[in-house]
């Protein structure tokens, strides 16, 4: 579904509420976006992102069908749904659920898609919540792998830290102890963002205006 010309691009937030979902929202609403915020309780969302629209969903039991009426008018679609603890739901929310998204999205001639994933969901991946994430982001590519019917950009970022978020909440918590733990062997794939800097440069992926390769995904190096 290509813009309209002079229209003012609308974009579909999944996981609106969350962390990522909420510094993204704020970007794209200063940016002159039109967007609806998409997620399990619309009334809390609205208080969570206030001043756009909200619309329910739930990934762990929406099919494409289901979806289709809701991407009627949307240009762009963000799925930044994710779940820190499993409870048996990785499986649905970031595979299954994020699937019949993405088929409901090239069937509903959305011009593009942005799959917020995670650093690590690559050939690599080993763990539940890696391997969830990149069956999706595998699904997403083989759609339309050129781009050229579905414009699409898989994101793999690992810690975006800023007000509000929880890894910013531990490290706070960790940096009060008066002894500094080590966290694992230290061997894990890192990098850090700054929750402004990630809700720009996803902003820009999500209207056009930071340019990518047409159907691509972008892991971000150590730093």
């Amino acid at each position: 579904m290509a813009k309209r010309k002079g229209a003012t691009m609308h974009v579909l937030v999944i996981g609106a509420g969350g962390f990522v979902g909420r510094h993204l929202v704020g970007r794209l609403v200063a940016e002159g976006v039109r967007v609806t915020a998409a997620g399990r309780d619309p009334a809390r969302l609205a208080q969570a992102v206030c001043g756009v629209s909200t619309i329910r969903c739930d990934l762990t039991q929406d099919v494409a069908d289901d979806w289709l009426p809701r991407l009627c008018g949307v240009d762009a679609v963000v799925n930044c749904a994710g779940l820190i603890r499993d409870g048996g739901r990785y499986a649905t929310v970031h595979d299954k659920g994020a699937r019949a998204l993405f088929d409901a999205c090239l069937a509903g001639g959305v011009g593009r898609v942005v799959q917020v994933s995670a650093l690590g969901a690559d050939a690599g991946a080993a763990t539940r919540y890696h391997l969830s994430k990149r069956t999706a982001d595998d699904h997403l590519a083989g759609l339309d792998p050129a781009g050229t019917r579905m414009d699409w950009v898989v994101l793999r970022p690992s810690l975006i830290i800023g007000r509000g978020g929880q890894s910013s909440a531990l490290f706070g918590a960790l940096a009060a102890l008066p002894l500094t733990p080590r966290l694992g062997q230290g061997g894990g794939a890192c990098s850090r963002f700054m929750s402004t800097t990630w809700s720009r440069g996803s902003c820009g992926c999500c209207t056009g205006r930071r340019r990518s390769p047409h159907g691509s995904t972008s892991s971000v190096p150590n730093r």
